[in-house]
């Protein structure tokens, strides 16, 4: 997103059936199975020149109830806060006209990300050079091996959710 004006490019993205063997994957058989085409699709992705989108991608989209999206993510964001408010070192207000990626918990425990990985929730990370980098102040560099950013995407129902929270409280207890 951007206030600079630029022009659409002109070429159409004929690549996206190529990359979604892994989301074929994760519904005729599980996450898993699809990570490696994940991966492999990501990497394609790389100094991609901006293009338009494909008629796959668009027909895709066309079939999301955005709206439904938006109040699962929002609901699901604020199930988990409500939930880890007082545990979290990083204090926030999230806004309520956005919709959230995931939920930032800063401060969990070493070793959360692989107990959740174990149960089968993913969790990104993010700026993992950031750890590395000595220029860095310490606040930044510790970020990314302290913070989980958990999922609250519309697919997760409740007892997802509760799981995550108690799998979370159980390791900082």
């Amino acid at each position: 997103v951007t206030n600079k004006a630029i022009s659409a490019p002109e070429a159409v993205d004929h690549g996206s059936l190529d990359r979604c063997v892994h989301l074929l994957k994760r519904i005729a058989e599980d996450a898993e199975s699809g990570y490696t085409d994940y991966a492999a699709a990501e990497e394609s992705l790389k100094l991609q020149e901006p293009k338009r989108m494909s008629a796959l991608t668009r027909r895709l989209l066309a079939g999301i109830d955005y709206d439904d999206v938006r109040a699962r993510r929002v609901e699901n964001f604020a199930f988990l806060h409500e939930k880890l408010q007082r545990y979290n070192h990083l204090s926030f207000t999230a806004n309520p006209d956005a919709v959230p990626l995931c939920y930032p918990y800063l401060g969990a425990p070493a070793g959360m990300r692989e107990e959740l990985r174990a149960q089968r929730i993913y969790t990104p990370s993010y700026w993992p050079e950031v750890a590395t980098t000595e220029s860095m102040p310490d606040f930044e560099r510790n970020v990314p091996g302290s913070a989980v950013f958990l999922p609250c995407d519309q697919r997760l129902s409740r007892a997802q959710l509760e799981m995550m929270v108690r799998s979370l409280l159980d390791r900082l207890a």
